[in-house]
């Protein structure tokens, strides 16, 4: 009986502590950490933005490859 409460408490104990640790935890740490550097990169372009003109914002947007990938994507 001792041997099956032992078990019990370390497979259950494994699964509660470890498990949510894993899965709960270090997605929660790592939203964070990311949301901590958008903060940062957010007001170095806000301050970039205030500096530029139209067309020099327009410089820094990605090329426009159409729709085509996206609707074959659907």
């Amino acid at each position: 009986m001792e041997l099956c409460i032992q078990l019990c408490i370390t497979m259950l104990g494994k699964q509660l502590i470890q498990n949510n640790l894993f899965e709960i935890g270090i997605p929660k740490l790592k939203k964070l950490v990311r949301k901590r550097k958008s903060e940062l990169t957010s007001k170095q372009e806000e301050e970039l933005n205030k500096t530029l003109k139209s067309y020099e914002k327009d410089h820094f947007l990605g090329p426009f490859v159409g729709i085509s990938p996206e609707y074959m994507e659907m």
